[in-house]
């Protein structure tokens, strides 16, 4: 079957009552642009158009390309739904009417809304709200358990396929991979989708893997990338208040304090000069004054104020030259200061966040390479650093190197924590542990 192109959505979705079939959604209008051309969210072998009524609110996904068993999966998806309570899960309807284009009618996924945002998109808003980062830590586990417990999984659990409500409430969305069990469904569902490659075990290389453990994994490696944040987080906070409590030797005089005693310097020459000038002034002033009643002479009078204010206008000159070069100093440090932030070479202290150095909007802070090699990982490496990402780490890279079958829950994997806490170093592909008297 041969699917309309996205330019086809396009120009049917903007008139919604000539283009769907259901009432519903024939009453809505669509979210589009500034320049009144409909918004759209595209994928490998679909669109999603987001339309809006008075009173609710859809997400309707459009096929471009045929996807393996779409309506049985659907279908089991809707007895999930009806035979239990599934917060983290956003209700779906399959039509197999739903759009007409180009006078021919095609199957849509219709879903109620979610307004959230991505989790990347949440972390990267929260990197610094630890108290965020424990909420949402804390909620991931609950949904990756209610999934274990129900037999379900994702099949690409990675950021773009999960949104974060406001309150830290998870929506998993995009559900063409999901592993259903056969209880729900009349036959054993597959899938051509292996998932989001930096999410995404090194050996799961192809869709042969398949049943309800192909998440752990990608929830293993989401909930290290929080766990990890917050550590980060909690150190740097630690660090910034031991700092701020030292006390300051004369040679780490804050530089605000510089300021101020470089300004008092100033004040201090500038008033010595201006009252000794005026002083001299005044002096010049009587003995002229004194010559000019001695000698009569009616000029010396005003030869006496012209001195006057040339000691003054003198004095004054001479405080302005000397404030002038003691505030030089600090002129020029403060540009020099601001040119090197700029740089970014300065503020070694308080390094940049890990997430800034390690997102690249295709992932979170892990890659595929960390996976396949975590002994050169650079990201592994900076995290060993921190005590409490010890033995997370060793038990995490251990994780990438066994068999897909072999790896645990999220929730055993949290257990792990709990043994005794030992050395580490980095040996070829993995974290293994150190023995002190080697």
């Amino acid at each position: 079957m041969i699917y309309p192109s996205n330019t086809d959505y396009l120009f049917a979705v903007q008139n919604p009552s000539s283009a769907f079939l259901s009432e519903d959604l024939k009453k809505c209008t669509v979210e589009s642009r500034v320049n009144k051309q409909p918004l759209s969210w595209n994928g490998s072998f679909a669109i999603i158009y987001h339309l809006i009524n008075c009173y609710e609110e859809f997400a309707v996904k459009c096929f471009t390309k045929n996807v393996e068993d779409i309506k049985k999966r659907y279908i089991a998806l809707d007895k999930l739904f009806n035979n239990n309570v599934i917060d983290f899960l956003v209700k779906t309807e399959y039509k197999n009417k739903g759009i007409r284009v180009n006078k021919k009618d095609y199957e849509i996924i219709k879903m109620d809304w979610v307004k959230g945002k991505t989790l990347d998109r949440f972390i990267l808003e929260n990197i610094d709200n630890n108290y965020v980062i424990k909420k949402l830590m804390d909620n991931f586990i609950n949904v990756i358990k209610q999934m274990e417990n129900l037999g379900i999984a994702h099949g690409d659990l990675q950021h773009g396929n999960i949104l974060v409500t406001e309150n830290c409430e998870i929506k998993l969305v995009d559900y063409d991979a999901m592993f259903i069990p056969e209880k729900y469904s009349s036959e054993h569902l597959r899938t051509k989708e292996i998932g989001h490659p930096n999410y995404q075990h090194p050996k799961r290389i192809d869709i042969s893997s398949y049943d309800e453990k192909i998440d752990r994994f990608s929830a293993i490696l989401i909930y290290m990338t929080l766990y990890s944040i917050y550590i980060y987080n909690r150190n740097s906070e630690q660090n910034k208040s031991v700092n701020k409590n030292l006390p300051v030797s004369k040679t780490q005089t804050p530089h605000v304090n510089n300021r101020q005693t470089n300004k008092n310097e100033r004040y201090k020459y500038s008033k010595i000069l201006t009252l000794t000038g005026t002083i001299l002034g005044l002096i010049a002033f009587g003995i002229i004054s004194n010559s000019t009643q001695i000698g009569n002479n009616n000029n010396i009078g005003a030869i006496s104020i012209v001195m006057f204010f040339l000691f003054v206008i003198f004095s004054g000159l001479i405080g302005f030259i000397v404030d002038s070069s003691v505030a030089y100093p600090y002129n020029k440090f403060n540009k020099q200061k601001k040119k090197t932030s700029n740089t970014g070479s300065v503020n070694k202290q308080f390094p940049k966040h890990i997430w800034y150095k390690y997102n690249n909007k295709e992932n979170l802070l892990f890659t595929k390479t960390d996976f396949l090699n975590p002994g050169n990982s650079n990201l592994f490496r900076e995290l060993i650093s921190y005590n409490d990402l010890l033995n997370p780490l060793k038990n995490f890279s251990e994780i990438c190197q066994i068999e897909i079958n072999k790896i645990p829950t999220l929730e055993e994997f949290i257990k792990s924590f709990n043994t005794n806490e030992i050395k580490i170093e980095i040996q070829n592909n993995c974290i293994t542990e150190f023995n002190p008297s080697l």
